[in-house]
């Protein structure tokens, strides 16, 4: 039973414990017996319980924990979250039926003596220790109800497991019980069932000296395992007064190690199976085994060695029951291990034995009838054990009984059996196969007179079937069971064979739904009832055809009932689906309803038989009749209209279209409306959806006709304008100077748009600045000529320095002097553009160059912050100078092919700097930059964010910042390190929407170069910015019909709108920056008692205020 709450017994205090969170906490003792029962009052001596209900592993750990509750009930399935030692003295878990998933970790008891139950349960997924388990002295746990799946039940090295209601155990790895004594009480039911394959790993195993096994009475033990089923060490004791069932499919069912000892109390019953092929069934060592009268004993083994050994006493009581056999060919019935054994065999029904590889045989080699009383010593496990000193009342069994030789022994009930009576079914000429029961594993004969026409065994069930050839009618068959030297027999005389009928009786029978015959199956049909028709055709005896017929004829008179009700419910279903709602009484017919469904319902109408469902049926597809002819004379109306309103629709565009998706010139508002008004003539909606679409264009098309023919004029200038001041530099005529991408067509094409503008002033004031354009394109036009004059004179002169007049030659004519250089550089320096001025130079200077000495410059690298440049020399140079942005100054010191240059400490990155070699006679023999070496430098300045609002991390930043890495640590303490984010033109920016969600997270931004040098560590400053928003909305009233949008002005933050007409909501509209709004409603308010309503709501979908509009209707 379920327990609730807290309970007491047996005190006069009760601790109140109050189960919080995971921890089971008492509070002081408080008196609660003032109101109990004498009842209650006279349990003072009973031991005190505490229980508590759980539902979780935290519940549970507290209770298990708390040394003061001693019941535990669950209240839901449980998983064990941790090892737990359990130190309180009792224990007790009352499943409920819930299940304890034990995880693969252990409930273990901890204290001696301590005591523990596990009751109503389900227990999965347990270690090889298993739940409730210890190794403390004396520990005594109860499984009571229990259902196990694990991989051990439990591990009781020095305790006790008592198992009470019905126990069950699936254990996947090891044992299922393993420990000192399992006790199994009065009527306990149990099954064991082991996975291990290890011999000793066996399901129930005595881990110890002095373990044993109890079985009550009516108590049930069954085991099925790998291993041997029961393993004991030395002094184990097995005790049964109630059943046990053993099997093992590989090794022995039960060992018992140095004197242990099996006593079977009366009633018992011990069924032992061993699948092992060298060891024994059943043994006790050098140990005893007591069979008691009214006890059972049947072992089955499979050795070499004996089935049941012992090595003391092996006592069959007078008035047990037993049964030892030995499959195995060279395995005796009974052998000893270590020490001879005494054997006291007695039985009151006699004894009967089988020799070794014949045990299979239904029938013994010896039997031994009567009171049998005998007692001899054994010697030996294997098949050349010996018995001596052998003393019988029975003098055949003195001279003839060989135990080396015996591979099957029984007596008691096990021999006094007698053969069952044999049966046989019967049988007609189309039989050819003769059944019955007979003793289970006899054989049986079957004859016809003294002809053996088959023969076969009886199964274990005693059931036989035995192919015979047909007999004639008439013709006795007999059946002979034999067994154990006992015969049975039974006879039958063969009957005239009635097949035909049995065919014709099945397929009629066939077609109903059971033996009263009141209904046919559903699958039953005329093809169904003519085959039966014809398998009773077939049928000669005259009797029982007739009785076939009979049944027949009310299968087909039931079928065509069912089938005139079909065409009934069929006609039905057809009329009733051509009105609204499937309901005739509607007095409508749906929309789909057309003449031939009617006509397809007249012809199911027509299929039935007359009566009254027909009339019925007939009136209502009358009405539907008239009603669709109704409709049929609106729907022509409609669409004669339709084609009058169609017209007047189409005049209104372009070439009478309105795919033309254009107005004419002479539609008007008048227009519209009057074809509006020819719309509305139309009854039928869907008729008027594409007009009414077609003419709502074409008031949009109006519309916006006289919206933009003022902005028209408008557009002209702003092109006009925008055409005329991007010939200028800035976009402006008042810099006075034209841009270097203006040309002839550019202004051409500006004069074009002027030429469109029709406003006078702006016209005139346009033209004005086309001219100024004009003008300064003529006088560039003009310096472009002279400047061409000039590069083409400067050119002449520089390529004839060289040999073929080419500076590709590179060799200078011979002519070449210094004095024609100089007038080649006169007019060089005359050239403006700096592009074809640098050409020429170029050219000029490598002229220079073949006329002067020869000499080389390289130049170390400089450092910033330093104050000398420093390199090295070859050739002709005779001085080093420096070019400080475009200005030469100073000598550099020369020693041995180096030179050092003083320039102090005020060089900047951002200048322009050049070593200059000359030749002893002052002419320029080599130039080379100065490079600066790298030292990179770089800030970032971070924005602040709002989180949560920002999604992105970003800044600004200076120098030579290549990229950025950003560390975020939560409230927890937790950083986390992101790379990316983009750096580009001064800015920086990292998406960060899913890594920050709270503004006490830390963001600290971190700059570095392109090769990884730190440049710079920031952290950015988090607001926390709770935007409050709000807004008002003010729609004017609005004229129907007449107005095609709903206008008003908002205020606030309003930034979208939704209209609701009639429950229908629209988003659209918009709002214009002086805050008023437009929603074009011309399509969706129709009439002056439409319900509307107008909300605005902020950017992020707030509502902010919403407001009923005022519709009235146009004044006459």
């Amino acid at each position: 039973m379920k327990k609730k709450g807290l309970l007491k017994k047996g005190s006069s205090v009760a601790l109140v414990a109050t189960l919080i969170g995971s921890q089971l906490l008492a509070t002081v003792p408080v008196n609660v017996l003032a109101a109990e029962n004498s009842a209650e009052k006279n349990s003072v001596d009973a031991l005190p319980y505490y229980s508590t209900t759980v539902s979780t592993w935290a519940e549970l750990k507290g209770a298990l924990s708390n040394a003061l509750v001693t019941d535990i009930y669950l209240d839901a399935d449980i998983t064990i979250g941790e090892t737990t030692d359990v130190a309180a003295t009792m224990k007790n878990i009352h499943g409920n039926g819930y299940t304890l998933n034990a995880d693969f970790k252990q409930l273990k008891l901890t204290t001696d003596n301590a005591v523990g139950l596990m009751e109503d349960l389900k227990i999965i997924n347990t270690t090889i220790y298993g739940l409730f388990w210890g190794d403390a002295a004396n520990l005594q746990v109860t499984y009571k109800n229990v259902d196990h799946n694990g991989r051990q039940m439990i591990y009781l090295p020095k305790g006790e497991l008592i198992i009470e209601g019905t126990v069950t155990s699936n254990s996947t790895a090891e044992e299922v019980f393993q420990g000192k004594q399992l006790t199994i009480k009065d009527n306990a039911n149990v099954s064991f069932v082991s996975s291990a394959t290890a011999r000793t790993i066996s399901p129930i195993s005595f881990l110890y000296d002095n373990g044993g096994l109890y079985v009550g009475k009516n108590a049930n033990l069954k085991v099925r395992s790998t291993a041997a089923t029961i393993y004991g060490g030395t002094n184990s004791t097995i005790i049964s007064y109630g059943n046990i069932d053993l099997k093992s499919e590989k090794f022995q069912a039960i060992h018992l190690a140095s004197k242990g000892a099996m006593y079977f109390q009366p009633g018992s019953v011990l069924k032992a199976v061993a699948g092992d092929t060298t060891e024994e069934s059943v043994q006790a060592n050098d140990g005893s085994i007591f069979v008691e009268a009214g006890a059972t004993f049947e072992v089955e083994g499979n050795g070499a060695q004996g089935a049941v050994i012992m090595g003391n006493t092996f006592k069959l009581a007078q008035g047990s029951n037993f049964s030892i056999t030995n499959f195995n060919p060279n395995g005796s019935a009974l052998g000893t291990y270590t020490t001879p054994a005494n054997v006291i065999m007695k039985s009151g029904q006699g004894v009967s034995t089988w020799d070794r590889g014949t045990v299979t045989n239904p029938t013994p080699t010896a039997t031994y009838p009567g009171l049998l009383n005998a007692q001899f010593t054994l010697s030996g496990y294997l098949n050349s054990v010996k018995q001596t000193d052998l003393t019988s009342n029975n003098g055949l069994f003195n001279s003839a009984y060989n135990t080396g030789k015996t591979g099957k022994i029984v007596g008691g009930s096990f021999a006094s059996k007698a053969i069952s009576q044999t049966t046989i079914n019967k049988l007609d000429t189309d039989a050819t196969l003769a059944t019955g029961i007979a003793e289970p594993k006899a054989d049986v004969v079957l004859k016809a007179g003294t002809t053996v026409i088959g023969q076969g065994k009886a199964g274990d069930d005693g059931k036989y079937s035995i192919t015979i050839p047909k007999q004639a009618a008439g013709t006795s068959v007999t059946a002979t069971a034999t067994w154990n030297a006992q015969v049975s027999n039974a006879t039958t005389v063969v009957q005239k064979g009635t097949a035909d009928q049995d065919v014709a009786r099945n397929a009629v029978d066939a077609l109903f739904t059971d033996t009263s015959k009141t209904d046919i199956k559903s699958i039953t049909d005329q093809t169904a009832i003519d085959a039966a028709q014809a398998l009773v055709n077939k049928v000669q005896d005259p009797t029982a055809k007739a009785d076939l017929q009979k049944d027949l004829d009310k299968a087909q008179s039931l079928l065509n009932a069912k089938n005139e009700q079909a065409k009934q419910d069929t006609a039905n279903k057809a009329v009733k689906e051509l009105f609204t709602n499937n309901n005739p009484a509607s007095n409508a017919i749906k929309d789909t309803t057309n003449q031939k469904a009617i006509d397809d319902a007249q012809k199911t109408i027509d299929a039935l038989a007359p009566g009254s469902v027909k009339t019925e049926l007939q009136a209502d597809l009358d009405k539907a009749q008239s009603l669709l002819d109704a409709r049929n004379k609106q729907a022509a109306d409609d669409q004669a209209q339709k084609a009058v309103a169609n017209y007047a629709v189409n005049q209104l565009f372009v070439n009478n279209t309105p795919a033309s998706d254009a107005i004419k010139a002479s539609t008007d508002q008048d227009a519209i409306d009057n074809a509006q008004a020819e719309i509305d003539k139309i009854k039928d909606p869907a008729l008027k959806v594409d007009l009414q679409k077609d003419l709502d264009r074409a008031q949009e098309l109006l519309d916006q006709r006289n919206a933009t023919a003022s902005q028209l004029e408008k557009a002209k200038q702003d092109a006009a304008r925008k055409a005329v001041n991007e010939l200028f530099n800035n976009n402006t005529p008042t810099s006075n100077a034209i841009k270097s991408t203006t040309t002839q067509a550019t202004i051409d094409a500006a004069q074009k748009l002027i030429d469109a503008v029709t406003d006078p002033i702006i016209k005139k004031a346009l033209q004005e600045d086309l001219n100024k354009a004009q003008s300064l394109l003529d006088a560039k036009n003009e310096a472009a000529a002279a400047e061409k004059a000039r590069q083409d004179a400067a050119r002449k002169v520089v390529d004839e320095l060289f040999n073929n007049n080419t500076p590709a030659s590179n060799a200078v004519k011979p002519t070449t002097n210094q004095a024609a250089i100089d007038a080649a550089q006169a007019l060089v320096d005359k050239v403006t553009d700096s592009t074809k001025k640098a050409e020429l130079q170029k050219d000029l200077d490598k002229a220079k160059a073949l006329i002067a000495s020869k000499g080389t410059l390289k130049i170390d690298d400089f450092v910033l912050g330093t104050t000398s440049i420093t390199g090295s020399y070859s050739g002709d140079v005779d001085r080093i100078t420096l070019s400080k942005d475009g200005v030469e100054s100073g000598n550099a010191t020369k020693t041995n092919g180096t030179f050092k240059f003083y320039v102090g400490p005020g060089i900047k990155k951002d200048q322009s700097l050049y070593m200059v070699a000359y030749d002893k006679n002052g002419r320029e023999i080599a130039r080379e930059k100065v490079n600066f070496a790298v030292v990179t430098a770089g800030q970032i300045t971070p924005k602040a964010m709002t989180i949560p609002g920002d999604s992105n991390i970003s800044g600004t930043y200076t120098g030579d910042v290549s990229r950025i890495e950003v560390t975020i640590t939560n409230e927890a303490g937790i950083s986390t390190v992101y790379k990316g984010g983009t750096v580009a033109n001064g800015t920086f920016k990292f998406y960060s929407f899913d890594k920050t969600k709270s503004p006490k997270d830390i963001i600290v931004v971190r700059a570095y170069d392109s090769v990884g040098k730190l440049l710079d560590t920031k952290t950015v400053t988090i607001t926390n910015n709770i935007v409050t928003t709000s807004g008002n909305v003010t729609p004017a009233a609005m004229t129907i019909p007449g107005d095609a949008s709903l206008t008003g002005t908002v205020s606030g933050d309003a930034a979208t709108l939704k209209v609701t007409v009639n429950g229908t909501v629209y988003a659209g509209g918009s709002i214009a920056s002086d805050g008023t709004f437009k929603f074009y409603t011309l399509d969706k308010i129709k009439k002056v008692d439409d319900n509307v309503t107008i909300a605005v709501y902020d950017k992020v979908g707030k509502l902010l205020d919403s407001k009923k509009v005022t519709i009235q209707a146009p004044t006459k």
